[in-house]
């Protein structure tokens, strides 16, 4: 394999962070049991014995938090829009048109609305600000790759790590290069390390962008191995199609690899975030499906990492069930709640709240 400058050191670093992340304390999860086997409900001895191994003590605290709220546009999003008209037609008993409009790149004005969805959380008009206030945690907004740059004039600023002007099609090649996959995670791992640097015993994920299912739904397909039709039905075509494009480069079966040729720039970023706090010991809170495949990404790098991660809910999409089933996660909450953008992560840190206050 062939590495652009840098590249190497780079992977490297993120292969050595990963190394060192040790399993969960199994012991301090065993030492919450056994003192709340009586009076304590089953799910809430189960969250606070979770948060005890993450934290590797038998008395987790989660009083310092915070909502990281990653967005990026995908260019998959254009192939996505042709795949639902076609459904469209087909149901109503039409045949459709030869060739139906697509774009190479995320950024024409029909795609870019992840920017305006960022900006709403920036203007705190969303129920992400709502849950995040009855949670007592701050809320951190990245751009890790929209189309176009954000102006961070709303209430709330916009954080701007961005990789790129949004990923190119999964259904033609490869979403971004392998630098730009490595850079996107060693840039989520030093914005977790910027948050621990002013304290930092939890941290909730959440996630938007425009195209950004079907890239998830590929990136959880490849990873956790499922079949095509394992997918909800929308998923199918794109996920089958970026397999077939990426072929050569996914035979790898790497992280790195499947994140350069299915995932997004702030699918890496939170990756990265992921890795980042596990190093630190610091327990996660997944929310949508791009949180739960930037979390099997991670696991790819360490299997240990699943013993830091907690999720909110089971979500409404095929894949992210399937993602929760490989990282055996059993969700705080049993129904689907929202889109993601960190919402249902946020109001899950209600409840690890009452787990806590009960040991």
């Amino acid at each position: 394999m062939s590495y652009a400058p840098g590249q190497e050191h780079i992977e490297a670093e993120l292969s050595a962070l990963a190394a060192a992340i040790e399993p969960g304390a199994r012991a301090c999860g065993a030492a919450v049991r056994a003192r709340l086997s009586e009076g304590a409900g089953l799910a809430q001895v189960e969250l606070a014995a979770r948060l005890a191994e993450a934290q590797h003590r038998a008395a987790p605290v989660i009083e310092r938090r915070c909502v990281v709220m990653c967005a990026g546009d995908h260019g998959v999003a254009a192939r996505v829009r042709a795949e639902r008209q076609e459904q469209a037609l087909a149901a109503r008993g039409q045949r459709p048109p030869r060739a139906l409009p697509m774009a190479p790149r995320a950024g024409d004005a029909e795609d870019d609305d992840t920017g305006a969805m960022l900006r709403s959380l920036a203007a705190g008009r969303s129920a992400l600000h709502a849950a995040a206030g009855s949670a007592r945690t701050a809320v951190l907004l990245v751009d890790c790759g929209t189309a176009s740059a954000q102006d961070s004039g709303g209430a709330h600023a916009i954080t701007d790590l961005r990789i790129g002007d949004g990923t190119a099609d999964i259904t033609r090649g490869p979403a971004m290069s392998r630098l730009e996959a490595a850079l996107s995670v060693r840039t989520g791992v030093a914005l977790l390390l910027s948050l621990a640097e002013d304290g930092i015993d939890i941290v909730a994920l959440g996630h938007c962008g425009a195209g950004a299912r079907a890239a998830t739904s590929a990136v959880i397909a490849a990873l956790a191995e499922l079949p095509g039709d394992a997918l909800d039905e929308v998923d199918q075509v794109p996920a089958l199609e970026a397999r077939a494009a990426n072929a050569d480069a996914l035979a790898h079966a790497d992280a790195l690899a499947v994140l350069a040729c299915l995932g997004g720039f702030e699918i890496g970023v939170l990756t990265g975030v992921i890795l980042g706090a596990a190093s630190l010991r610091i327990p996660l809170v997944l929310d949508d499906h791009g949180t739960a495949a930037a979390a099997l990404l991670a696991a790819r790098w360490q299997p240990a990492i699943a013993g830091y991660l907690l999720a909110a809910h089971p979500g409404s999409t095929r894949a992210h069930r399937a993602a929760l089933r490989a990282l055996a996660l059993t969700p705080v909450f049993e129904q689907s709640l929202g889109r993601g953008e960190g919402t249902a992560a946020a109001l899950a840190l209600n409840l690890l709240d009452a787990a806590v206050q009960a040991l």
